[in-house]
């Protein structure tokens, strides 16, 4: 019989807290599913876990796909409080992946009325403020105007003054701070 004992831990390392060991090891493996097969975790089971980093994975893995359908899915996921930072990551890499979406969060940013998720939305737009500050100097910019505004009431400020660090346009400027 094969003899698999450690000479040199009576216990090992990997025995003292096994239950959190696993736990960590299904979420590294959830994180790498939802890189590189996001198909297998676009399931109820796993958008609907008992575990939070797990539905986080799942939301992850959404934002792989090129469907405004999960990106309904996850924009119902931000709504929730508990998935919220999920939502908002898998958001965020979706639209990075795939701009063509940008103009729908944008219409769910105008249409929504709870403050949190406003909040949340404002978070992710604001990733992209420099396209609406560049809105504001062409024709039909009272949308850009809207979403600044609110951006700023959010909180939001950092990233308008980091573009201002970066401005040389004087005419930009001028139309922000009207």
């Amino acid at each position: 019989a094969a003899d698999f004992s450690c000479r040199r831990y009576e216990l090992l390392p990997v025995s003292v807290n096994s239950g959190a060991a696993h736990q960590q090891l299904v979420i590294k493996a959830c994180n790498i599913v939802a890189e590189y097969y996001p198909r297998d975790l676009d399931q109820e089971q796993y958008l609907q876990a008992d575990d939070v980093e797990i539905r986080n994975s799942a939301m992850r893995a959404l934002a792989n796909f090129k469907s405004s359908e999960k990106l309904d899915k996850l924009l119902v996921f931000l709504r929730q409080e508990n998935t919220a930072r999920g939502a908002i990551n898998g958001i965020s890499k979706m639209i990075e992946k795939n701009p063509i979406y940008f103009n729908q969060v944008v219409k769910a940013f105008i249409e929504e009325v709870d403050l949190r998720v406003k909040k949340d939305l404002a978070t992710i737009l604001s990733l992209r403020i420099e396209y609406f500050i560049m809105k504001l100097t062409g024709k039909n910019n009272d949308d850009a105007k809207k979403i600044i505004k609110e951006i700023i009431l959010l909180g939001r400020t950092s990233e308008v003054i980091d573009f201002l660090n970066k401005n040389k346009d004087i005419n930009i400027e001028n139309e922000l701070i009207a």
